[in-house]
């Protein structure tokens, strides 16, 4: 794998997941975090802080390896309800408030 090639599309744990269960989900598959990382093409250390549960994963790689980890959904898979502008519907948005 080239250092250029894109990140994996889809999870690589299913999800949902817990930063524990992903753990023993890795542990369970023979793999290490290093392996891991290298395999979603971010930083080792990320892995091993959202696992701990130290990150949370909200933007950039730290999001990318959350979604491969099972921690995240993919928002590519969500069926989102949205009108045509791009914006939830009214009612999601009282119901996420």
């Amino acid at each position: 794998m080239s250092k250029t090639a894109p990140a994996l599309a889809s999870a690589l744990i299913p999800y949902p997941q817990t930063p524990s269960s992903a753990r023993a989900w890795i542990r369970a598959h023979g793999l290490c975090q290093t392996e891991l990382a290298r395999r979603i093409g971010v930083s080792r250390l990320i892995v091993v802080d959202l696992l701990r549960g130290q990150l949370k994963g909200h933007r950039g790689d730290a999001h990318r390896a959350a979604i491969a980890l099972g921690l995240k959904a993919d928002p590519d898979t969500l069926d989102l309800k949205r009108d045509s502008t791009g914006r939830r519907k009214p009612a999601e948005r009282r119901a996420a408030a």
